[in-house]
C-alpha cells in the first residue's frame, strides 16, 4: 500500500512540475510575443502594399514594437550668447541682427552666426577666406559622392582628427566626458581632406540615445588639428524634460506611406527599402522650447526619404 502510494505522490509531483514548466513557457511566450506586432496583421499591411505595387525589401520591417520617449528643452534668451562663447572659447564682443537670426563677433575674433532655431555658422579667426575659397559653408557634404572630392585619410590621421572634433564637440556641449549620462550623443563621419589646404571635413550627426536626429547635422573643418569650421543644425541646448506617449506602430505608418506614395504619380517609388525609429527636432511656435519627437525614418528605391511623426502618425517632412 505504501510503496503504491509513493509511486502514485511521485506521479503527481512529476505532473506538476512538468505543468508547472509549462506554464512558466507559456508564460513567456506571451510576454516575448506581446513585444511583436501580430504576424498576420503585417502579412496584411505587405499584400496590400503589393497589390498598389509597392514592395518591401526583405529585412525591412520588423514585426518588433517600438519604444521610445519624447525629449525636451528650452533655448533660452541666452542660448546664442551662450553657444558662441561655448563654442569658440571667448566672450562675445559685438552682436548684430540679420536678415534670419543674430551675428556675434567674440573677443578673439571668432565669429558665430545664428540663423534661427539650431542652425549654426562658426568661422574660426583668420580663417574665413580660407572656407569661403573652398565653400566650405556653400557645400552640402552629405550629398551623394561628395566624399570623391576629398582625399582619403590614413587610418592615424584620422584617430586624431575624431579626438579633435569630439574635443570640441564635448566643450561645446559643457561636458568633459562622452559617456556620461546624456540622451543626446553623436556620430561622426570624417570625408577626407583638401590636399592643397590640409582642410579636413568631418560629418557629424546628432544621435538621442544611439538614435539619429533627422536634422541635426552639421560639417566640421579641421585644419592642423583644431576646429576652424562649423555649418549646419546642432543643438548645443541642455535636455531637461522627458515624456514617455505610446507609439504609432510600423502597420499604421505604411498604410499612410501607401497612401502619400500613391499620390505621387508615375515619381513615385516602388520599394520600402529600410524602416527605422529615429528622432527629429520640433520647435514651439509661440515660446522658446523644442522637442526631441521620436519619428519613422522610410527609405526608398529612389533616394526618397519619409519622415512619420510617430506620436500622430502625420507626415514630418519629405
Amino acid at each position: 500500500m505504501s510503496k503504491g502510494w509513493n509511486r502514485v505522490k511521485i506521479f503527481m509531483i512529476a505532473v506538476l512540475c512538468a505543468l508547472n514548466l509549462f506554464l512558466l513557457y507559456m508564460i513567456r511566450e506571451q510576454a516575448r510575443e506581446s513585444e511583436y506586432l501580430p504576424e498576420v496583421s503585417v502579412q496584411q499591411i505587405v499584400k496590400l502594399l503589393e497589390k498598389d505595387g509597392i514592395t518591401i525589401k526583405d529585412g525591412a520591417l520588423s514585426r518588433k514594437k517600438a519604444t521610445s520617449s519624447l525629449y525636451g528643452g528650452t533655448m533660452g534668451a541666452s542660448y546664442y550668447t551662450d553657444t558662441a562663447s561655448a563654442v569658440s572659447g571667448s566672450a562675445v564682443s559685438l552682436s548684430f541682427p540679420s536678415p534670419s537670426g543674430v551675428v556675434l563677433s567674440m573677443e578673439n575674433g571668432d565669429r558665430c552666426a545664428f540663423d534661427g532655431g539650431f542652425q549654426i555658422r562658426y568661422e574660426a579667426a583668420g580663417f574665413s577666406a580660407l572656407l569661403e575659397e573652398k565653400g566650405f559653408f556653400e557645400t552640402d557634404y552629405t550629398a551623394a559622392g561628395i566624399n570623391t572630392m576629398l582625399s582619403q585619410l590614413t587610418a592615424r590621421e584620422e584617430r586624431a582628427l575624431t579626438a579633435a572634433v569630439e574635443s570640441f564637440l564635448l566643450r561645446a556641449n559643457g561636458m568633459t566626458d562622452r559617456s556620461a549620462p546624456y540622451p543626446v550623443g553623436y556620430e561622426l563621419l570624417c570625408l577626407g581632406k583638401d590636399d592643397v589646404s590640409g582642410l579636413q571635413v568631418f560629418i557629424c550627426v546628432q544621435t538621442v540615445r544611439g538614435m539619429r536626429v533627422a536634422n541635426l547635422c552639421s560639417a566640421i573643418a579641421v585644419l592642423d588639428g583644431e576646429v576652424i569650421g562649423m555649418s549646419g543644425e546642432w543643438c548645443f541646448a541642455e535636455i531637461k524634460t522627458t515624456y514617455s506617449a505610446p507609439l504609432y506602430d510600423q502597420i499604421h505608418i505604411l498604410y499612410s506611406v501607401k497612401e502619400r506614395i500613391l499620390s505621387e504619380g508615375d515619381a513615385a517609388p516602388k520599394m520600402i527599402t529600410s524602416m527605422s525609429l529615429g528622432y527629429a527636432v520640433y520647435y514651439h511656435a509661440d515660446t522658446e522650447a523644442f522637442y526631441m519627437i521620436p519619428v519613422w525614418n522610410i527609405t526608398t528605391d529612389v533616394g526618397k526619404t519619409y519622415l512619420y511623426n510617430s506620436l500622430n502618425g502625420a507626415l514630418y517632412t519629405d
